[in-house]
């Protein structure tokens, strides 16, 4: 986990919830504490955001495959 919190990015670990269960800390540093995802996405993109992170993959053999499209 220490790389992801190194990340040169704002990273979020989330459950199915968009309950927050870890950050890097970019992420930390760059939006306000919240323990939900969805509070630091703009009104207009909770919909997508939530489609787009309810949505489950699997990766094999460098190949993504969608299981849903919740």
């Amino acid at each position: 986990m220490s790389m992801l919190k190194s990340a040169p990015v704002p990273y979020f670990t989330v459950d199915r919830n968009f309950k927050i269960l870890n950050r890097s800390k970019l992420a930390m540093t760059t939006f306000a504490s919240v323990d939900n995802f969805l509070d630091v996405v703009d009104t207009f993109s909770k919909e997508k955001a939530k489609k787009y992170l309810r949505t489950e993959y699997i990766v094999k053999d460098d190949w993504v495959k969608k299981l849903c499209d919740c």
